[in-house]
């Protein structure tokens, strides 16, 4: 287990100090961790004492379901706040406690409409489970209405805006070929993160995603993408299993954090000059707006970005992948 915790720590500090100092800082790490037993934290978040064994409980089977770590510790955090708070068992809790939990955590935090309300949903989503699995015979969180908040339109880069950004990155061909990629795909970040060379065809132009909840999807790579893919694969000396990898051994898939990270570092004058932070979700946003406003198709639009909401299930079901691939040809160019 130290051994992994190792490896992921000089492939992190590799990305931005010298392998001389890198290596400097793993042998301190050697000499102390030998007097520690070094072990993997829990994958669920510990429940704290006073908390209702009905939390853990609903933690496990939303991993079950195949909610992604950071998801069960927003829960957790939500969930804990709340009993903490209320210092109530679970049968006791009412509408009006809820309610009054609510505006004072609003009042203490200073959070927006739109973050309480995502705590409400948090809250609402956990006693509906309690009701459904006969731990509780109503839920207390149902009467409380969905909090108002204006929704912001997102935002993204013009054709222009997107030459721009090509321009100011041109002779980084890994970052290059990480933007022509997000722009094709419209993937998010951490998809990007996880592709693995042999889930791309080359013959059809495509990519497999593995997306939020476990659920994959194939995205499509236009004739920029798959030029930008070579010419980074063909300087690249590291032999990896993944398409972005870190520079130093032991080459494991590039990191979110490092990825925005370097757009920061690459893209700050001009992000100041357009203003609009440039970040790789809003390169996302450009591939939906710029399909959208090319007449491509919504419902493919949302096929193609892996939006995995209950409302629009359906909507996908009826779309082919052909179909989405043809569009996708046509207007992400």
């Amino acid at each position: 287990m130290y051994n992994q915790m190792r490896n992921e720590m000089l492939t992190a500090i590799n990305e931005f100090l010298s392998p001389e100092l890198s290596q400097e800082i793993i042998t301190v790490m050697d000499k102390i961790a030998k007097h520690y037993t070094i072990q993997k934290a829990e994958t669920l978040p510990a429940i704290a004492s006073g908390i209702p064994a009905e939390v853990g409980i609903y933690l496990g089977s939303k991993k079950i379901e195949g909610l992604s770590e950071k998801t069960l510790q927003r829960y957790a955090y939500c969930l804990k706040g709340l009993f903490i708070r209320l210092n109530k068992a679970l049968s006791e809790i009412t509408t009006n406690d809820i309610r009054m939990y609510l505006y004072e955590y609003q009042q203490n935090s200073g959070i927006g409409s739109r973050s309480l309300d995502g705590i409400r949903q948090v809250i609402n989503g956990f006693f509906e489970w309690c009701v459904t699995e006969d731990y509780l015979p109503k839920n207390p969180c149902k009467a409380i209405k969905q909090i108002k908040y204006e929704k912001k339109q997102r935002e993204s880069l013009t054709r222009l805006e997107l030459e721009y950004v090509r321009q100011e990155c041109k002779d980084n061909v890994r970052l290059t070929a990480v933007i022509e990629f997000l722009y094709s795909t419209g993937c998010r970040v951490s998809e990007l993160c996880e592709v693995r060379l042999n889930e791309i065809n080359h013959l059809t132009s495509t990519v497999l995603l593995h997306g939020k909840g476990n659920k994959d999807r194939y995205a499509y790579i236009n004739d920029k993408c798959s030029i930008a893919l070579s010419n980074y694969l063909n300087s690249r000396k590291q032999d990896s299993e993944y398409l972005f990898c870190s520079t130093r051994a032991p080459y494991t898939k590039l990191s979110k954090e490092i990825i925005d990270r370097e757009f920061k570092q690459t893209f700050s004058e001009l992000s100041a000059r357009i203003g609009k932070p440039i970040s790789p979700h809003i390169i996302r946003h450009t591939t939906a707006t710029l399909g959208l406003q090319g007449g491509m198709d919504i419902t493919q639009v949302q096929k193609m970005l892996g939006h995995a909401s209950v409302s629009t299930t359906m909507i996908y079901a009826q779309v082919s992948d052909n179909a989405v691939q043809e569009a996708h040809k046509k207007y992400v160019v």
